[in-house]
């Protein structure tokens, strides 16, 4: 492929994608698969042309998670500079591990994780980029047991007592993975019961820790992914702290209201926190990947994150206070240069922009919100904080009302007029709609209002 080809090639892809203006194509998986054969690898070869048409095929049937009726995950949307950064990323093909092989992406990285650090509440710290929340977490929930165990890296867990992790019930489902990973296993975690708002019983938690004396870890959610809800970070921190456990702060869904002065006193109390993640591709609107992990104090990536001889890619031939290879501390080997895209977006977008963003994000949930409310068929099943909103269709004449929304939610995705999630709170269905995209709008959301009902009565007609 020459360069002619290959710049055509890449003026079709943006084409066809900015281009686009439905939804998607639903098909199930064996229709899927079958159209997409002629296209998948045998072994041979193919020319430019073929790779082509294999691309575009591609581009028309992918879900268009630019389009305003998209409001199925914690993410969506494009952002131009941020596109511009992943495309130089992927052109330049370097490794964020060593400064020599990026040495203009080391400097960027540890000025915005300087920033962030003193942004966040957590100057005279420590951070770097992770490779989404999941991993985040991990490496909270890891600095927790090495501070409750003192010498877990080298001698691992095997003799000692069993540490445990106050947790919502509600929170995500990477802190059950990383318990397992890390040897705690599951039944560490302490579930505790929330309130009408998806919060934890900051009492439930204060009597465990008076309780107990084996609580290693408790984990503040800041954005839990069905309601949004926001635990009470400075009472969890004053219980964290007269006990001497350490407190993680889960933001990889809200941490980003940080940008916000309307909303970021959601996370009040977070300067108190050991630890804190937060994901830049999910309310900021950043392609995935874009993640923060940051530590209260310094040392500990050094401590716990290092481990094995790496002198044959580590070489530290220059005197600087600032990390040359950030892959040192990294539990990656590789690190992918994801921190072009945040760059060139934050540059452009500035604390203003960002703000911009979160507040239409947050103003559009509002305004969906009311607008289930005022409808006599629509119930919010939980208080709109952030950008969910959890609702569901009811009707007098409805049997099983679980079955109904769900099969409300299929009907509009099978149509490809709309694609929202469900998700369950309790023994209720939930319709759960996440409105992260600065493409949606009020008349976007009167529309999607307009669907949910035609199709409901539609249903029942």
């Amino acid at each position: 492929m020459n360069n002619h080809e290959f710049l055509q090639i890449i003026q079709d892809i943006t084409q066809q994608i900015t281009q686009k203006t439905h939804l998607g194509d639903y098909a199930d998986y064996a229709t899927t698969k079958q159209e997409l054969l002629p296209f998948l690898p045998n072994g041979q070869a193919n020319d430019t042309a073929q790779l082509a048409q294999a691309i575009a095929h591609y581009c028309a049937h992918s879900v268009n998670t630019n389009h305003p009726q998209f409001a199925n995950q914690l993410w969506s949307g494009q952002s131009k500079p941020a596109i511009l950064g992943d495309i130089l990323a992927v052109l330049t093909n370097s490794s964020s591990a060593t400064f020599e092989t990026a040495p203009l992406a080391t400097v960027i990285e540890n000025h915005i994780m300087k920033y962030l650090l003193q942004y966040y509440g957590f100057a005279g710290g420590e951070g770097l980029m992770a490779t989404g929340g999941s991993h985040g977490n991990m490496m909270g929930m890891m600095l927790a047991r090495a501070n409750f165990y003192g010498d877990d890296k080298r001698r691992g867990l095997a003799g000692k007592h069993k540490a445990y992790t106050i947790i919502n019930t509600e929170a995500h489902y990477s802190f059950d993975k990383a318990a397992n990973i890390l040897g705690l296993g599951t039944d560490s975690l302490l579930k505790i019961a929330t309130n009408d708002h998806g919060q934890m019983d900051i009492n439930a938690v204060e009597k465990l820790c008076q309780e107990r004396n084996d609580i290693m870890m408790i984990v503040a959610t800041a954005g839990t992914t069905v309601r949004g809800a926001f635990d009470n970070i400075a009472e969890l921190a004053r219980i964290a702290q007269q006990y001497k456990i350490w407190l993680h702060v889960d933001g990889a869904w809200g941490g980003a209201v940080q940008f916000s002065p309307t909303h970021r006193h959601l996370l009040a109390g977070l300067h108190w926190a050991d630890s804190f993640c937060f994901d830049a591709h999910k309310m900021l609107g950043i392609p995935l990947i874009c993640s923060f992990f940051m530590a209260k104090n310094r040392g500990l990536f050094d401590q716990y994150f290092t481990a094995g001889d790496g002198s044959y890619i580590f070489h530290n031939d220059e005197d600087t206070q600032e990390r040359l290879n950030l892959g040192a501390n990294s539990l990656l080997c590789g690190r992918r240069v994801d921190i072009l895209k945040f760059w060139l977006d934050f540059y452009y977008y500035g604390e203003q922009g960002f703000a911009r963003r979160i507040d239409n994000c947050l103003d559009n949930a509002q305004y969906f919100a009311q607008l289930v409310q005022n409808h006599p068929n629509l119930q919010l099943q939980s208080p709109q904080i952030i950008n969910n909103v959890c609702f569901r269709y009811v009707a007098p004449q409805i049997g099983d009302v679980n079955e109904f929304n769900r099969q409300l939610r299929q009907s509009l995705y099978h149509h490809n007029q709309a694609l929202f999630n469900i998700a369950q709170l309790g023994e209720e269905l939930t319709l759960r709609l996440v409105l992260t995209s600065q493409h949606q709008t009020r008349q976007s959301c009167d529309e999607l209002l307009a669907m949910i009902i035609a199709k409901a009565k539609e249903m029942l007609a």
